[in-house]
């Protein structure tokens, strides 16, 4: 099973990988394509890396997402893509910082705060 998000423009498609963990748990595994190239930006599936929520920016030229570790307790990471670019950005998440990003867009100097787990995030992320 498997969920679509498409990009404002349609240059994008955000899909996620679903499979159940537990009675009614699920995993949400996000990979990101550019149908315009036909190439994967980013590819989550079997990592463990599940999607909480997401937000396309820039009329589709940035993606926000939230993810969760499965299993563990770690705090949320949030990973900020500039598709224009190629950048990506990942920090960890408190609550309102999502709406902070979402609504305000990402300040200039957006840094990692814990490298510890999101070093191998981006090592996934091979964008």
């Amino acid at each position: 099973m498997h969920n679509e998000y498409p990009s404002p423009d349609g240059r994008f498609l955000l899909q996620t990988s679903n499979y159940e963990v537990r009675m009614s748990h699920w995993i949400e595994e996000p990979y990101l394509q550019d149908l315009s190239k036909d190439e994967t930006v980013f590819d989550l599936v079997g990592s463990g890396w599940s999607l909480y929520r997401y937000h396309w920016g820039g009329g589709g030229q940035s993606l926000l997402l939230e993810l969760r570790r499965y299993p563990g307790r770690d705090p949320s990471v949030i990973v900020l893509a500039d598709l224009a670019s190629g950048r990506v950005r990942t920090m960890t998440d408190e609550d309102e910082l999502f709406e902070r990003i979402k609504a305000s867009g990402p300040p200039p100097d957006f840094l990692s705060r814990e490298e510890r787990e999101l070093g191998r995030l981006r090592s996934l992320l091979h964008y």
